[in-house]
This record gives C-alpha cells, structure tokens and sequence, in this order.
C-alpha cells in the first residue's frame, strides 16, 4: 500500500469514499426506513454497515491477485493509486463508524429490560 496514493489522487480517493459511505447508508438505510425504523435509526443503520471494511480489504485483495490493478503503459494516477485508496477507503470508513453512531444516537439507550425483551435473556 502506497499512501502517496492519498496526496496524488486526493480527488479520486474523495469521491470513491463518499460512493463508499452513501452506497452503504442508502443500501441499508432506504430498507430499514421501509421496514418503519425512524430516520435517525435508519441513518445510523447505514452508518454502521460503513464498519465492514474489511469486505473491502478482501475485496482489493482478491482484485488485486487477479491482476485487475495491473497498469498499462504509460501508467494513470487513478489505475496506479486505486488499490492504495481502496486500503484507505477501508480504514477510514472502518474508524469513523463508532464516531459517527455515537454522535446519531447521542442520549439514546435502552433500558435493561427493553434488552432482555428484545433478546429473551432472563
């Protein structure tokens, strides 16, 4: 992984994170909404899922074996940093999930009972 990958494709890693972060709150957003969560549950739903990336990392991984990463001659910035910034793209949405659903459901918990209901423990 080559972190230049960050400073020589800022606008691509950018972008390609933002399709990362909305892909995954709309994915699983959109249906929690339909199935009747509130938005704000609906939109921390969506921002959880951003805490799987390590499907991303295997993802690369697996693209990056098959040789999908391989360069043409003369070589894009895009094709040559883009394994980098999938790493990155997986570390960043990884770390921010927590930060992001604490501040979603900031005063929001449940109560022990509410718990034991939902789950059956005694």
């Amino acid at each position: 992984m080559d972190l230049s990958a960050l400073a020589s494709s800022l606008v691509f890693t950018l972008v390609l994170l933002g399709v990362a972060i909305a892909g995954k709150v709309v994915g699983a957003g959109v249906p929690s909404l339909l199935a009747g969560f509130s938005l704000r549950d609906s939109v921390a739903l969506g921002f959880a899922m951003n805490g799987r990336g390590a499907v991303e990392l295997i993802v690369a991984a697996v693209a990056l074996e098959a040789g999908l990463f391989e360069v043409p001659t003369p070589v894009p910035p895009v094709v040559r940093d883009i394994f980098s910034a999938a790493v990155i793209i997986a570390i960043v949405t990884t770390l921010m999930t927590p930060v992001s659903l604490k501040l979603l459901l900031k005063g929001e918990r449940a109560a022990p009972e509410e718990i034991k209901a939902e789950t059956g423990v005694p």
